[in-house]
């Protein structure tokens, strides 16, 4: 048995892995008996003899660099054959509009905190610069690894050519309604039309229309997330193996989070 750590952004990142480890790794969910959640910031997945903790950071995007490090430093100790041993943690963040590596650039700056003398861990940065290995004196290892929510295919409606977890809900909705598309697009440009100049129209509001035309019933983050990603009643029957996950696949996202979700 293993258990393993997940820090995210926030409550929609939390909704995405919960339906992408059930439908495509075969996870199930449930929490910590006498631990209560934090209205949708936390959550638990067992898969196979792993246990899988996913996190929301304080402060977003710009708070997770810290929360790694420090869930790193609070693990116990690292003892072959403990049940309560940690063999891997992950974080999960939008890239936007960073230069690439620029921020797990930062989370290995805030590692570097690890290797101070009152917390005297050993720092080994891949060469891919999204993973590390991780180790206290005469402790089992610890692998370390950033997984970037991206798409996919051409931008949307004028929107900036970011990536992100709404980018990725807005390929997977348009590859289910194909037809409703070009709407979409024409509505973005509607809104961008109506607002000043300098205010940009975010991949958001491309999620937040798909909902108003769709499904009304995904309101939240978290909610558009559960619903976009496996809950939604997709035209064909499975809209998950139908929709989404060929939309992982086409972005190269079933590698990584199958490091996070498979059985050691």
């Amino acid at each position: 048995m293993s258990k393993r750590l997940v820090l995210v952004e926030g409550p929609d990142d939390v909704a995405a892995l919960l339906e992408i480890g059930k439908r495509m790794f075969g996870a199930t969910a449930g929490g910590v008996p006498g631990v209560p959640s934090r209205m949708e910031r936390d959550a638990t997945l067992t898969v196979g003899a792993a246990t899988i903790a996913v996190r929301s950071a304080k402060n977003a995007k710009d708070g997770l660099p810290e929360a790694v490090m420090r869930a790193v430093d609070q693990l116990p100790p690292l003892v072959a054959g403990d049940e309560a041993r940690h063999d891997r943690v992950a974080f999960v963040f939008d890239p936007d509009g960073d230069p690439p590596n620029a921020f797990v650039d930062r989370v290995h700056g805030a590692l570097g905190a690890l290797s101070s003398v009152a917390s005297p861990w050993s720092i080994a940065r891949d060469a891919s610069g999204d993973r590390w290995n991780l180790s206290r004196a005469g402790e089992e290892p610890l692998a370390l690894r950033g997984v970037a929510w991206r798409a996919d295919g051409l931008t949307l409606g004028g929107l900036d050519d970011l990536q992100n977890l709404e980018r990725l809900l807005c390929r997977v909705l348009g590859a289910a309604y194909p037809a409703l598309e070009p709407m979409v697009a024409r509505w973005l440009g509607e809104v961008r039309a109506a607002r000043p100049p300098a205010k940009a129209i975010k991949w958001k509001a491309a999620v937040l229309l798909w909902a108003a035309l769709v499904d009304e019933g995904a309101t939240s983050d978290a909610g558009i997330a559960s619903r976009f990603l496996g809950q939604h009643r997709f035209p064909g029957g499975d809209g998950f193996a139908r929709f989404v996950a060929p939309q992982l696949d086409a972005a190269g996202l079933r590698e990584p989070l199958a490091w996070v979700f498979s059985t050691p």
